[in-house]
């Protein structure tokens, strides 16, 4: 058992809260990895967006304080690797996939007779 229990939840979080150099979202903007072309800061909705649904499978580590979402220089960096290394041909499941998915369901379905 680890000496200190908190840290293997902090490590299933992506955030170590004692360790890591901690960004509101608005300082998360300015980092380098995530602003926009022309040097201009990344909006707040792709941070949350990172935060939530990430992309191709890899979502920007964070961790919800009393204060409000914090991320971190570590997970930043964490996520840009892992992007790096995520499987090119992963993709987010949408609502049509997965309405197409139940429409191939149901017709082999009725095809069998069964429903």
């Amino acid at each position: 058992m680890p000496d200190n229990p908190s840290s293997t939840l902090d490590a299933t979080l992506g955030v170590n809260i004692e360790d890591d150099d901690l960004l509101t979202v608005d300082e998360a903007r300015f980092h380098p990895a995530l602003r926009r072309a022309k040097d201009k800061p990344a909006s707040r909705a792709k941070l949350y967006r990172l935060f939530d649904r990430g992309v191709r499978g890899v979502v920007l580590p964070s961790i919800r304080t009393p204060s409000g979402l914090r991320t971190s220089k570590q997970g930043i960096v964490a996520f840009i690797e892992a992007l790096n290394n995520a499987n090119p041909g992963a993709r987010c499941t949408t609502t049509t996939t997965k309405r197409r998915a139940q429409h191939t369901v149901d017709a082999a379905l009725d095809a069998e007779g069964i429903c």
